[in-house]
C-alpha cells in the first residue's frame, strides 16, 4: 500500500469518525439558536398564528412547518452518511441583516415585515450551524417555508377569482341551453339568483392546491418537465374545478329546490366536489410518479462543526437574535406618551353641527384609539356630512396601531367598495390637500368616504408613508401623534358631484382646525 493510498484511507476514517460528533454538535447549535428565536420573536409567532386562523385563505400553513421538519428529518440517514457538516461564518452578516430587517418591522409594527424576516431566518441558522452543502441538499424544504408567510397581495387575487368563476358558470349554462343573466357576480336564472362572494372565489382551494401539488411534485418526480407540469395543473385544476362547483351548484338549484343549492347542503357539496378534485388530480400524478433519487455522497471534505467553531458562531448568533427585540423594545419604550385629551368638533361656517345618530350604517371602527370624535354636520340644503377621527399617541404597537388589519373605514358586511381614487383639494391660501376617496354601494344606499391621515403634523394618503414617518419619529426618540380623519355622505343615483361638492365644502372649511387640533407630536 503506498502512501497516497495511506493518506486517503486516514483521510475518509477521520471523515467517518468526525462526521457524527459534528452532526450533534451543529444540531445541538442550530436547536439552541431555533429556541432563542422562536421565545424572543413569539410575537411574530402569534401574528403568524392569528394570520393563519382568522384570514382563512392560510389555514393549509398550519401543516408548513411540520411538513419542513418532517421532509428534513426524512433525509436524516442519507444526510449524516453523505454529508459532513461545516460552520459557516459568512451567514453571519445574512443573520444580521434579516434581524435588522424584523428589527424596523418591529418599529412600523408591520407584521409582514416581521414574518417575512422570522421565517427567513431558519434557513440562515440551516447554512450557519450545517454549511452549503448541507443548505443546498435541504433547498426544497427549506424554501418550502414561504408558504407559511401569509402575504396579504395575494387577497387580490378574490376579484379576478370571483369574475371568472361568475363568468365560467355562465358559459356553462349557456351550452345547456339555460337563460341566464350575469350582473356583476351575480348569476341569475330562472330558479334562483346564485352571488358568487369572496368565499366563493376558490381563492382558498387554489393557494392549498398549489402548495400541495409542489410537494407532491417534489416528493413523486425527478424531471422538471414533469415536475413543473404538475404544478402547472395543481394551478389550473382548482380554477375550473370551482368554476364548475358553482355551475352544478346552480343545476342542482334547478333540479332538486334551491333549498339544496344553499346553507348546509351547499358547503357539504362543494367540499365533497374539492375534495373529489383534489384526489383525481393526486391519483394521475400517482400513476406518472417516478423512482426517488439517493442524496449524491459528499464524504470527501471533513467535517468542521467542533465545539471549538460552533460555540463562537452560536454565541454571536445568539448576540444578534437578541440585539433585534432588545433595541426595538428600547426604541419603543423612549417614544413620549402624549396626554389623552377630549377633543371637540369644531364649528364649520354654513354648517349646524349635530349628533352622528343620523350616520346611518356608515360606522368606522379604529380600536385602541387614545381619542375618537364622531358628529354629523347639515346644511340648510339638506346635505348631512359624517365626519369621524381617531387620534394614537405613542409608540404602534399591537392593539394600539392606526394601522392594524382590523381598523376599518366601513362595515363590509353592509357595504362593498365599489371604487377608489385620490381627490386634491386647493384650501384657501392656496395649499393643497390629497384625499383618498373611496366609494361605497349596499342595498339601501350609496355613500363616497374621503379620508387622510397624520403623522406628527404631516398629512398623507399613503399607508407605506403613514408607516415610514412612524418608524422615523420612534427611531429618532420625538413623540408620535397618528391620526386618520374621514368625511362621508350618502347620495342618490344621480347626485355624486353634489355629494362630492358638499364634501368638498365641509373639507376646506374644517381641515385647518383640525389639523391644529389632531397635530401634537
Amino acid at each position: 500500500m503506498n502512501r497516497v493510498t495511506l493518506e486517503k484511507a486516514a483521510v475518509a476514517e477521520q471523515v467517518t469518525i468526525d462526521r457524527p460528533v459534528s452532526w450533534r454538535q451543529a444540531g445541538a447549535g442550530f436547536a439552541a439558536a431555533a429556541a432563542v428565536l422562536i421565545a424572543l420573536y413569539w410575537t411574530t409567532v402569534v401574528s403568524l398564528v392569528t394570520a393563519w386562523e382568522h384570514t382563512g385563505m392560510f389555514q393549509y400553513a398550519f401543516l408548513i412547518f411540520p411538513v419542513c421538519v418532517w421532509l428534513a428529518w426524512s433525509k436524516r440517514h442519507e444526510l449524516t452518511a453523505g454529508y459532513a457538516p461545516r460552520v459557516c461564518p459568512w451567514a453571519l452578516p445574512l443573520l444580521a441583516a434579516t434581524v435588522f430587517v424584523w428589527f424596523l418591522g418591529r418599529i412600523a409594527n408591520v407584521d409582514i415585515v416581521q414574518q417575512v424576516a422570522f421565517v427567513g431566518t431558519f434557513p440562515i441558522l440551516v447554512l450557519l450551524f450545517f454549511g452549503t452543502a448541507v443548505t443546498r441538499a435541504l433547498a426544497f424544504p427549506l424554501a418550502y417555508l414561504v408558504f407559511a408567510i401569509p402575504f396579504g397581495f395575494l387577497h387580490s387575487m378574490v376579484g379576478p377569482l370571483q369574475t371568472f368563476t361568475a363568468v365560467f358558470s355562465v358559459k356553462a349554462l349557456h351550452l345547456m341551453g339555460t337563460p341566464v343573466l350575469l350582473q356583476g357576480h351575480s348569476i341569475m336564472t330562472p330558479w334562483m339568483t346564485a352571488n358568487v362572494e369572496e368565499a366563493c372565489s376558490g381563492v382558498r382551494f387554489f393557494l392549498a392546491c398549489t402548495a400541495l401539488g409542489i410537494l407532491f411534485a417534489y416528493l413523486m418526480f425527478n424531471s422538471i418537465w414533469r415536475r413543473v407540469g404538475f404544478v402547472i395543473a395543481s394551478m389550473i385544476v382548482p380554477i375550473i374545478a370551482n368554476g364548475l362547483r358553482v355551475y352544478f351548484t346552480i343545476l342542482i338549484g334547478g333540479t332538486f329546490g334551491v333549498q339544496y343549492a344553499e346553507g348546509t347542503d351547499h358547503m357539504i357539496f362543494g367540499w365533497q366536489f374539492f375534495g373529489t378534485v383534489l384526489f383525481l388530480l393526486l391519483l394521475a400524478g400517482w400513476f406518472l410518479r417516478e423512482e426517488p433519487r439517493e442524496l449524491p455522497a459528499r464524504g470527501g471534505r471533513t467535517a468542521d462543526a467542533s465545539w471549538q467553531r460552533v460555540i463562537p458562531a452560536g454565541v454571536v448568533a445568539l448576540a444578534l437574535l437578541v440585539a433585534a427585540p432588545a433595541s426595538a423594545a428600547w426604541m419603543q419604550s423612549r417614544v413620549p406618551s402624549q396626554p389623552v385629551q377630549s377633543l371637540s368638533l369644531p364649528g364649520a361656517g354654513g354648517w349646524a353641527l349635530r349628533s352622528n345618530a343620523d350616520a346611518g350604517a356608515w360606522h368606522p371602527a379604529y380600536a385602541g384609539a387614545d381619542t375618537r370624535i364622531e358628529g354629523t354636520y347639515a346644511r340648510d340644503n339638506g346635505w348631512r356630512v359624517d365626519l369621524y377621527a381617531a387620534i394614537y399617541h405613542g409608540a404602534q404597537v399591537d392593539g394600539h396601531d392606526l394601522l392594524a388589519y382590523h381598523n376599518r373605514l366601513y362595515d363590509a358586511d353592509h357595504y362593498i367598495l365599489a371604487g377608489s381614487s385620490t381627490r386634491t383639494l386647493t384650501l384657501p391660501g392656496g395649499d393643497r390637500l390629497t384625499v383618498r376617496e373611496i366609494r361605497l354601494g349596499s342595498r339601501f344606499d350609496r355613500r363616497i368616504v374621503w379620508y387622510w391621515y397624520g403623522v406628527n403634523g404631516r398629512t398623507l394618503t399613503s399607508r407605506v408613508r403613514v408607516r415610514g414617518w412612524q418608524a422615523w419619529a420612534q427611531l429618532s426618540g420625538a413623540g408620535l401623534t397618528s391620526s386618520v380623519v374621514a368625511v362621508s355622505t350618502d347620495y342618490r343615483p344621480g347626485g355624486r358631484q353634489r355629494a362630492e361638492a358638499a364634501l368638498a365644502n365641509l373639507t376646506k372649511t374644517l381641515y385647518p382646525q383640525l389639523e391644529r387640533r389632531l397635530a401634537m407630536p
